[in-house]
C-alpha cells in the first residue's frame, strides 16, 4: 500500500468516525437535548475540514494509481458536509437528517473503497511484469 493510499484510508476512517459521532449526537438532539447541539455543530465543522483533507489524499492516490472513482467519491463528502452546514443554519431539520444519513453511508463507503486503487495498481504492475 502506497503512502498516499494509506493516508487516504486513515483520513477516510476519521471522517467515518466523525460521521458516526454526528449521527449519535444528532439522534440525541432529535430526542430533545439542546445542549448537545453545539457539540454536534463543532464536530460538523471538523468533519467538513477533515473531508477536505480526504479529498487531497484521494487526489494524491489517484495520481499514483490513475484511478479517479475514489477521488470523485471523496469530493462528494465536503460538498455534502457544506450542504449539511447550510441546512442546519437554515433550520431544515428533516432534510438535514436525511442528508446526514446519506453522508454517513458515503463516509463508510469511501473508507471501504480507499484501498481498492492500491489493489488495482498492484494488479496492473503485475500484468506489466
Amino acid at each position: 500500500m502506497t503512502p498516499a493510499v494509506r493516508n487516504l484510508r486513515t483520513a477516510a476512517m476519521i471522517v467515518a468516525v466523525f460521521a458516526l459521532a454526528q449521527a449519535a449526537l444528532g439522534g440525541t438532539v432529535l430526542g430533545g437535548s439542546e445542549g448537545i447541539q453545539t457539540i454536534h455543530g463543532y464536530i460538523g465543522y471538523a468533519t467538513f475540514v477533515v473531508s477536505l483533507i480526504v479529498v487531497f489524499f484521494a487526489w494524491k492516490a489517484s495520481k499514483e494509481t490513475g484511478r479517479t472513482g475514489t477521488l470523485y467519491h471523496a469530493i462528494s463528502l465536503p460538498v455534502m458536509a457544506l450542504l449539511q452546514i447550510g441546512l442546519a443554519e437554515m433550520g431544515q431539520k428533516w432534510v438535514h437528517v436525511v442528508v446526514g444519513f446519506l453522508f454517513l453511508i458515503a463516509a463508510f463507503g469511501l473508507y471501504a473503497m480507499a484501498d481498492r486503487p492500491a489493489e488495482q495498481a498492484t494488479a496492473q504492475r503485475a500484468d506489466r511484469a
